[in-house]
């Protein structure tokens, strides 16, 4: 219902006051429900913490792990992906590689991530064939963000 605007010098009135608040109401139960949708992270050595989704924090990013680098079946490369300072507590992180290159060498690799911490997660790639490996790795992160 579209509410008339008074005319300058108008007095105001119940009524019209009424249908102002009315319309405000229901505004406000139409987007309530963005604000009241809950996100809980269960980490690990912390537990399970519950908050509003739009308070979480994401961060994505991608990482070159190996450019044209010689490899061999079972050499492993060590990467280290950075958050900053955005999280309280460690997140839940996964990464995947993606190969880069030309060569099929990095379609036949297994990321292992081997620490997560407030502002980082590390791991490894490990070559599963050799040859001239090309791969970065994608990374995404999701946990409870710095008060």
């Amino acid at each position: 219902m579209a509410i008339p605007t008074p005319d300058r010098g108008q007095p105001i009135d119940v009524t019209y006051l009424y249908d102002v608040a009315t319309e405000i109401n229901k505004i406000s139960s139409q987007i309530s429900d963005a604000n009241y949708n809950y996100t809980t992270v269960n980490m690990r050595d912390v537990g399970s913490k519950t908050i509003p989704t739009r308070s979480a924090k994401i961060v994505a990013g991608y990482k070159d792990v190996a450019i044209n680098q010689t490899v061999k079946v079972g050499d492993s490369l060590p990467f280290t992906f950075d958050f900053g300072t955005y999280f309280q507590y460690p997140p839940i992180a996964t990464a995947t590689i993606m190969n880069t290159g030309t060569s099929d060498i990095s379609d036949d690799v297994i990321v292992s991530i081997r620490t997560i911490t407030t502002s980082q997660v590390t791991g490894v790639l490990k070559f599963n064939r050799s040859g001239t490996a090309t791969a970065a790795i994608n990374v995404i992160a999701i946990g409870i963000p710095q008060p």
